[in-house]
């Protein structure tokens, strides 16, 4: 992975593709390539490690081509260097490829037997050299894709063009892949917001579909060559919603977004019982990666009050090898902002051979989970640029929690459920009001060379803390851990020395005098500590703690506590001269497992 973009048309391709890439920087690479079928009928590539301004540079723009591919790579076989940037060649071929070859050093064993030499570590010459394998025997390219297509195993997403031939191939096994319908001509994407400038009429390719587009139509297949109808989407967002209308970037933009995104989330979802009538479950899994993770756990006790119904939260990279029990009688609930990510995708699979009702809970209509899920419910956070999540946390955490409502609705309480949607409401006026007076950059100034940080919280505080962490170090680089504050004393107190920082989170009046505790505790040691609450609790830590950071909080607290967090993150990487908007080693959209 972790960007295709590809152009067939009247206009000058390069320019297009380089636009293209950085549309989609956001996704998080650490190479990028461009290849040209040029109108002398050669092949121009051109392929860098680094960042695409650096692709850029090398490009010739007086190279004339109307068709081409382009790609930012995230390393997954073999290290960021030129050599293993796409796109890869072979013969006439040029691929591009988001995903993983699982059987790559089987087909490249047999490719060596036939001569063939590899001049990268990476499992997508692979792809290249199998489809070289038939056209260069005579076969159409539609033909030798297909071919190629039908050897791998794993995941993928591909486009594909031949030296003097004015077409494009696109194919999809799981991993995301979209083409726009535009009068200028077509266009390849991995996400949408990199197609919005061109046009809003797209077919998002549905695993096992392959596209044949050539300058006056585009053939939709199945991987066997049967034909296929095209679904063409409008899509309603608007290209500047991915733009940066005058913010320093797009991480800090999308925290000032999150009052209109969950208030969209909340309006938008209020017929969410209708699925849950009639219908009785034993268990409810909760199931996500990383941020998503976090806002299930966030959610996780009002979704048992509410149902009085076991509730399991569990990692999806571990569901998949212990399903828990997980049966017909249960309810399965995944969470992904992308809808693409591979590892959720792989335990929804699980819980389905378990007999499970899924839902899926994402921001991307059409994503590959809402074809495989019993059930989608969209949260409305809009594009999502930065890689660090931040509106999409909050709306998936609004979502769960007018879920865990609508049980009780379902079960007749009418006046809980209208309850939850005006305090969600709410809840986004207080944010507002916070976003307006926040000082957050003082306190980054402050603790900016601060060599561990350690955030600390109870009950639903907890998973607040651990995505505090997760956002401190995905951005900064600075070893951050997240705890549940009674396990201080179980080891990780021993860390505790003049270097650390604790952010002790407390929203729960009833955990007060235990956060007290462990601040006394770790002040002792000689850590800094900031304390964080939506609690009048000013005068309760001012003599222990070196700061404090009060938020407006009504009843679902955690939406509005998240903020601080995220902003003390963001202005720590921004002090540091670090892009928060595209952290190291990491990707937007993780389809790889």
């Amino acid at each position: 992975m972790c960007g295709i973009f590809g152009y067939l048309g009247k206009s000058d391709a390069a320019p297009i593709l380089i636009k293209g890439l950085k549309k989609q920087e956001y996704r998080g690479y650490d190479s990028a390539g461009i290849a040209l079928n040029c109108d002398d009928n050669s092949l121009y590539v051109v392929k860098k490690a680094g960042r695409v301004s650096q692709l850029e540079r090398a490009v010739d723009f007086s190279v004339k081509s109307c068709c081409g591919i382009a790609h930012t790579r995230w390393a997954t076989h073999g290290k960021p260097s030129d050599e293993n940037s796409h796109p890869h060649t072979s013969g006439d071929i040029a691929v591009v490829h988001n995903g993983i070859i699982e059987n790559y050093q089987y087909l490249k064993d047999k490719l060596k037997n036939k001569g063939y030499k590899f001049n990268s570590d990476t499992d997508t010459e692979v792809i290249a050299k199998l489809i070289d394998s038939k056209y260069s025997s005579g076969t159409e390219l539609i033909d030798a894709v297909l071919y190629a297509v039908n050897k791998l195993e794993g995941s993928f997403a591909i486009a594909v063009i031949a030296r003097g031939v004015n077409e494009i191939i696109c194919a999809r096994k799981n991993s995301p892949l979209i083409v726009g319908f535009a009068k200028s001509g077509y266009y390849i994407a991995s996400d949408i917001p990199a197609l919005l400038e061109y046009t809003k009429k797209v077919h998002i390719l549905k695993s096992g579909e392959v596209l044949q587009i050539k300058e006056d139509r585009a053939e939709l297949t199945d991987f066997y060559g049967n034909k296929l109808k095209t679904e063409i989407k409008n899509i309603e967002a608007e290209s500047s919603d991915s733009e940066l209308s005058g913010f320093e970037s797009y991480m800090l933009k999308e925290i000032y977004e999150i009052p209109a995104s969950v208030n969209r989330t909340v309006t938008s979802n209020k017929d969410i019982t209708d699925f849950l009538k009639n219908k009785k479950f034993n268990h409810i899994y909760i199931i996500g990666c990383g941020t998503a993770y976090n806002a299930g756990r966030a959610a996780e006790s009002y979704i048992e009050n509410w149902s009085k119904i076991k509730v399991t939260s569990t990692l999806a990279s571990e569901f998949r090898y212990d399903t828990r029990l997980c049966d017909k009688n249960s309810l399965a609930v995944f969470i992904t902002q992308s809808g693409e990510t591979a590892d959720t995708l792989e335990a929804l699979k699980a819980a389905k051979e378990c007999g499970a009702y899924c839902l899926a809970i994402t921001n991307v209509e059409n994503s590959s989970i809402t074809h495989i899920a019993d059930k989608s419910l969209f949260t409305k956070a809009g594009p999502e640029i930065a890689v660090a999540s931040t509106k999409a946390y909050c709306c998936q955490v609004a979502l769960l929690t007018l879920f865990a409502a609508g049980f009780a609705k379902a079960g007749g309480n009418n006046e809980l459920f209208d309850e939850v949607c005006s305090e969600l409401l709410l809840e986004t006026n207080r944010i507002s009001e916070y976003l307006e007076k926040q000082n957050v950059s003082i306190l980054a100034e402050k603790y900016k060379d601060t060599k561990s940080v350690f955030f600390i919280g109870r009950g639903r505080d907890y998973p607040l803390a651990e995505e505090g962490s997760l956002k401190f170090k995905e951005i900064t680089y600075i070893s951050s851990e997240g705890y549940a504050a009674g396990e201080l004393k179980h080891g990780t107190i021993a860390l505790m020395d003049k270097n650390a920082l604790v952010v002790a989170i407390v929203t729960k009046s009833d955990m007060v005098d235990k956060i007290v505790n462990a601040v006394c505790e770790v002040r002792a040691r000689g850590a800094k500590v900031v304390v964080l609450s939506t609690l009048e609790v000013e005068a309760r830590f001012k003599d222990i703690s070196d700061d404090v950071i009060i938020v407006n909080g009504g009843k679902f607290p955690t939406i509005a506590a998240v903020v601080p967090l995220q902003l003390f993150a963001y202005y720590t990487a921004k002090i540091k001269g670090l892009d928060a908007d595209k952290p190291r080693n990491l990707a937007k959209s993780v389809t790889v497992e």
